[in-house]
Protein backbone atom coordinates (compact mmCIF):
# COMPACT_ATOMS: atom_id res chain seq x y z
CA UNK A 1 0.00 0.00 0.00
CA UNK A 2 1.42 3.36 -1.11
CA UNK A 3 0.88 5.84 1.90
CA UNK A 4 -0.16 9.23 1.58
CA UNK A 5 2.61 11.84 1.16
CA UNK A 6 2.55 15.44 2.24
CA UNK A 7 4.96 18.09 2.21
CA UNK A 8 4.44 21.49 3.21
CA UNK A 9 6.73 24.16 1.91
CA UNK A 10 6.29 26.94 4.15
CA UNK A 11 6.68 24.94 7.64
CA UNK A 12 9.51 22.21 5.49
CA UNK A 13 7.03 19.76 7.27
CA UNK A 14 6.75 16.12 5.70
CA UNK A 15 3.80 13.78 7.05
CA UNK A 16 2.69 10.21 5.72
CA UNK A 17 -1.09 9.53 6.39
CA UNK A 18 -1.08 12.17 8.92
CA UNK A 19 2.02 11.14 11.24
CA UNK A 20 4.79 14.34 11.04
CA UNK A 21 8.29 12.47 10.25
CA UNK A 22 11.28 13.63 11.02
CA UNK A 23 13.89 14.74 8.56
CA UNK A 24 16.84 16.36 8.49
CA UNK A 25 17.43 19.92 6.19
CA UNK A 26 19.07 18.22 3.78
CA UNK A 27 16.93 15.06 3.24
CA UNK A 28 14.00 17.41 3.11
CA UNK A 29 15.80 19.27 0.53
CA UNK A 30 16.48 16.23 -1.06
CA UNK A 31 12.78 15.00 -1.05
CA UNK A 32 11.20 18.30 -1.73
CA UNK A 33 13.27 18.86 -4.76
CA UNK A 34 12.78 15.21 -6.28
CA UNK A 35 8.96 15.55 -5.38
CA UNK A 36 8.23 19.11 -6.99
CA UNK A 37 9.55 17.20 -10.24
CA UNK A 38 8.25 14.04 -10.24
CA UNK A 39 8.94 11.30 -13.02
CA UNK A 40 11.95 12.98 -14.20
CA UNK A 41 15.31 11.14 -13.51
CA UNK A 42 18.49 13.54 -11.86
CA UNK A 43 21.64 11.33 -11.85
CA UNK A 44 23.49 11.69 -8.67
CA UNK A 45 25.73 13.79 -9.74
CA UNK A 46 23.06 16.77 -10.57
CA UNK A 47 21.30 16.02 -7.10
CA UNK A 48 24.35 17.03 -5.85
CA UNK A 49 24.67 20.07 -7.79
CA UNK A 50 21.13 20.67 -6.82
CA UNK A 51 20.59 20.08 -3.99
CA UNK A 52 23.64 20.28 -2.17
CA UNK A 53 24.31 24.00 -3.36
CA UNK A 54 27.82 24.66 -1.92
CA UNK A 55 30.58 23.63 -3.18
CA UNK A 56 32.55 23.53 0.21
CA UNK A 57 29.75 21.40 1.09
CA UNK A 58 29.47 19.19 -1.55
CA UNK A 59 29.90 15.43 -0.59
CA UNK A 60 30.45 12.21 -2.37
CA UNK A 61 27.98 10.81 -4.93
CA UNK A 62 27.38 7.68 -2.93
CA UNK A 63 26.23 10.15 0.03
CA UNK A 64 23.24 10.76 -2.29
CA UNK A 65 22.55 7.08 -2.58
CA UNK A 66 22.46 7.00 1.55
CA UNK A 67 20.52 9.89 2.23
CA UNK A 68 17.53 7.84 -0.71
CA UNK A 69 17.87 5.35 1.42
CA UNK A 70 17.02 6.95 4.50
CA UNK A 71 14.14 8.58 2.52
CA UNK A 72 13.08 5.68 1.87
CA UNK A 73 12.80 4.34 5.13
CA UNK A 74 10.98 7.14 6.77
CA UNK A 75 8.31 7.80 4.00
CA UNK A 76 8.03 4.12 2.55
CA UNK A 77 9.06 2.14 5.38
CA UNK A 78 10.88 -0.15 2.54
CA UNK A 79 14.66 0.39 1.55
CA UNK A 80 14.16 -2.85 -0.57
CA UNK A 81 11.29 -1.88 -2.52
CA UNK A 82 10.43 1.07 -3.23
CA UNK A 83 7.28 2.70 -4.76
CA UNK A 84 7.63 6.29 -4.38
CA UNK A 85 11.73 7.05 -4.67
CA UNK A 86 12.59 4.65 -7.50
CA UNK A 87 16.31 3.95 -9.13
CA UNK A 88 16.59 3.96 -12.33
CA UNK A 89 19.16 1.72 -13.02
CA UNK A 90 22.28 3.75 -14.69
CA UNK A 91 20.31 6.96 -15.21
CA UNK A 92 19.34 8.10 -11.06
CA UNK A 93 16.89 8.33 -9.35
CA UNK A 94 13.07 9.29 -10.16
CA UNK A 95 10.16 10.79 -8.01
CA UNK A 96 6.60 8.37 -8.82
CA UNK A 97 3.40 10.22 -7.73
CA UNK A 98 0.37 9.51 -9.01
CA UNK A 99 -0.21 8.31 -12.96
CA UNK A 100 2.58 8.44 -15.32
CA UNK A 101 2.06 11.35 -17.40
CA UNK A 102 1.06 10.39 -20.82
CA UNK A 103 3.63 10.92 -23.77
CA UNK A 104 1.49 13.37 -25.37
CA UNK A 105 2.70 15.29 -28.86
CA UNK A 106 3.08 18.76 -27.36
CA UNK A 107 5.71 20.35 -25.56
CA UNK A 108 3.85 21.07 -22.74
CA UNK A 109 3.64 17.33 -22.12
CA UNK A 110 7.66 17.09 -22.22
CA UNK A 111 8.13 19.69 -19.47
CA UNK A 112 10.67 21.67 -21.46
CA UNK A 113 8.78 24.88 -21.18
CA UNK A 114 8.41 24.08 -17.51
CA UNK A 115 11.91 23.32 -16.92
CA UNK A 116 14.34 26.76 -15.81
CA UNK A 117 16.96 24.52 -16.86
CA UNK A 118 19.18 25.24 -20.59
CA UNK A 119 16.51 22.90 -22.62
CA UNK A 120 16.65 22.14 -26.29
CA UNK A 121 14.12 20.31 -28.58
CA UNK A 122 15.29 19.08 -31.90
CA UNK A 123 13.55 16.82 -34.31
CA UNK A 124 15.99 14.91 -36.90
CA UNK A 125 18.81 17.04 -35.33
CA UNK A 126 17.28 20.57 -36.25
CA UNK A 127 16.15 22.54 -33.25
CA UNK A 128 12.87 23.42 -33.09
CA UNK A 129 12.37 24.82 -29.36
CA UNK A 130 15.37 26.58 -26.99
CA UNK A 131 14.60 27.87 -23.63
CA UNK A 132 15.48 31.23 -22.72
CA UNK A 133 18.19 29.43 -20.63
CA UNK A 134 19.52 27.61 -23.43
CA UNK A 135 19.96 30.90 -25.21
CA UNK A 136 21.48 32.39 -22.40
CA UNK A 137 24.03 29.39 -22.21
CA UNK A 138 24.60 29.61 -26.26
CA UNK A 139 24.88 33.39 -25.67
CA UNK A 140 22.79 33.69 -28.70
CA UNK A 141 19.06 34.62 -29.59
CA UNK A 142 15.90 32.89 -30.34
CA UNK A 143 16.38 33.01 -34.43
CA UNK A 144 20.31 31.78 -34.03
CA UNK A 145 19.36 28.71 -32.51
CA UNK A 146 15.86 27.46 -33.63
CA UNK A 147 16.37 25.54 -37.25
CA UNK A 148 19.95 24.91 -36.70
CA UNK A 149 21.53 21.94 -36.68
CA UNK A 150 21.97 20.51 -33.08
CA UNK A 151 25.80 19.77 -34.10
CA UNK A 152 26.18 23.17 -34.88
CA UNK A 153 26.79 23.77 -30.80
CA UNK A 154 28.46 21.10 -30.19
CA UNK A 155 32.33 21.09 -29.38
CA UNK A 156 34.88 19.02 -31.58
CA UNK A 157 35.83 17.42 -28.60
CA UNK A 158 32.61 16.14 -27.98
CA UNK A 159 30.90 15.60 -31.72
CA UNK A 160 31.75 11.49 -31.39
CA UNK A 161 30.22 11.13 -27.74
CA UNK A 162 27.21 13.15 -29.53
CA UNK A 163 26.85 10.99 -32.02
CA UNK A 164 26.43 8.06 -30.14
CA UNK A 165 23.84 10.16 -27.15
CA UNK A 166 22.01 10.69 -30.32
CA UNK A 167 21.76 7.13 -31.70
CA UNK A 168 21.21 5.94 -28.36
CA UNK A 169 17.86 8.60 -27.88
CA UNK A 170 17.08 7.33 -31.77
CA UNK A 171 16.46 3.53 -30.04
CA UNK A 172 14.59 4.83 -27.18
CA UNK A 173 16.79 5.05 -25.31
CA UNK A 174 17.46 7.94 -22.16
CA UNK A 175 21.55 7.54 -21.91
CA UNK A 176 23.14 8.67 -18.79
CA UNK A 177 24.31 12.14 -18.10
CA UNK A 178 27.49 13.15 -19.48
CA UNK A 179 29.91 16.36 -19.51
CA UNK A 180 30.13 17.47 -23.12
CA UNK A 181 31.64 20.81 -24.58
CA UNK A 182 28.95 23.06 -26.06
CA UNK A 183 30.48 25.74 -28.64
CA UNK A 184 28.51 28.99 -28.18
CA UNK A 185 27.77 31.70 -30.74
CA UNK A 186 30.26 33.50 -30.20
CA UNK A 187 32.97 31.17 -30.66
CA UNK A 188 33.52 30.04 -26.75
CA UNK A 189 33.62 26.19 -25.39
CA UNK A 190 31.58 26.04 -22.48
CA UNK A 191 31.49 22.14 -20.64
CA UNK A 192 28.13 21.41 -19.24
CA UNK A 193 26.53 18.36 -18.04
CA UNK A 194 23.99 17.13 -20.70
CA UNK A 195 20.61 14.84 -20.04
CA UNK A 196 18.81 14.16 -23.05
CA UNK A 197 15.76 12.20 -23.84
CA UNK A 198 13.05 10.79 -26.13
CA UNK A 199 10.06 12.62 -26.26
CA UNK A 200 7.55 13.56 -29.10
CA UNK A 201 6.87 17.01 -30.67
CA UNK A 202 4.01 17.40 -32.81
CA UNK A 203 3.24 13.98 -33.30
CA UNK A 204 7.15 13.19 -34.76
CA UNK A 205 9.94 11.50 -32.46
CA UNK A 206 12.15 14.06 -31.35
CA UNK A 207 15.60 14.36 -28.34
CA UNK A 208 15.25 17.23 -25.22
CA UNK A 209 18.62 18.07 -23.59
CA UNK A 210 19.05 19.61 -20.51
CA UNK A 211 22.30 20.98 -20.18
CA UNK A 212 24.03 22.76 -16.87
CA UNK A 213 27.18 24.54 -16.97
CA UNK A 214 29.59 23.18 -14.50
CA UNK A 215 31.27 26.34 -13.44
CA UNK A 216 27.71 27.67 -12.21
CA UNK A 217 26.43 26.82 -8.86
CA UNK A 218 22.82 26.08 -8.88
CA UNK A 219 20.04 26.68 -6.31
CA UNK A 220 17.42 24.85 -5.07
CA UNK A 221 13.71 25.99 -6.65
CA UNK A 222 10.57 25.12 -5.16
CA UNK A 223 6.82 26.14 -6.74
CA UNK A 224 4.84 27.99 -5.28
CA UNK A 225 2.26 25.97 -3.88
CA UNK A 226 1.63 25.43 0.21
CA UNK A 227 1.51 21.95 0.68
CA UNK A 228 1.81 19.15 -1.65
CA UNK A 229 0.17 15.76 -1.71
CA UNK A 230 1.23 12.84 -2.73
CA UNK A 231 -1.18 9.40 -2.53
Amino acid sequence: MLHELKIDEDLRAVTVDGVSIELTPREYDLLAFLAARPWRIFSRDQLLRQVWVSRSERPRPATVTEFVHRLRAKTEGSVGSPRRLVTVRGAGYRFESGERPDRSPSLAQSGAHLSPDATIVSVDGIIHYASAASLKLLAANDSEVVGQNFFTFVGPASISAAIIRGVSIITGHSPRAAKMWILRADGVEVLVEMASMPVLWREQQATQVMMWALDCDHSVSQPNNVVQQYG
